[in-house]
Order: structure tokens, then C-alpha cells, then sequence
């Protein structure tokens, strides 16, 4: 297991942070998804492995409403 590193992204300011271990890149791709969509006042995401920024992700807008 690879430990990853999930940033949600809201508000100016308003971030939170969750540790994810998944065995591969895409797998946590699928992982921040889910939790971006468990959070609705975030409305986007950045997947970091270590330094490596795996993936970056905005909300799409029809569902921001």
C-alpha cells in the first residue's frame, strides 16, 4: 500500500487534508473523489504521492448548483 495525501479545496482558505493508502495512483484517484463528493462545501480536490502531485480535480459546476 502507497500512502497519499487528499486535499479538499472550498473557500479561500478552507482546506482539509486526509491520508489515504490505496495500491496505485488510480485507486486513490477514485478514493478523493468519493470524499470529494461526501463533502459538498468543497469543490475540488488535489491528490499528492510524497512531493508528486498525482492528480488535480474541480467539481463539475451543474454539480455546485
Amino acid at each position: 500500500m502507497v500512502r497519499y495525501r487528499c486535499i479538499l479545496i472550498g473557500a479561500p482558505g478552507h482546506l482539509e487534508t486526509f491520508e489515504l493508502e490505496c495500491k496505485a495512483d488510480a485507486d486513490a484517484i477514485v478514493a478523493s473523489r468519493h470524499l470529494l463528493a461526501d463533502h459538498a462545501d468543497r469543490h475540488a480536490f488535489e491528490l499528492w504521492r510524497g512531493a508528486r502531485r498525482v492528480h488535480a480535480e474541480l467539481r463539475e459546476t451543474a454539480e455546485r448548483g
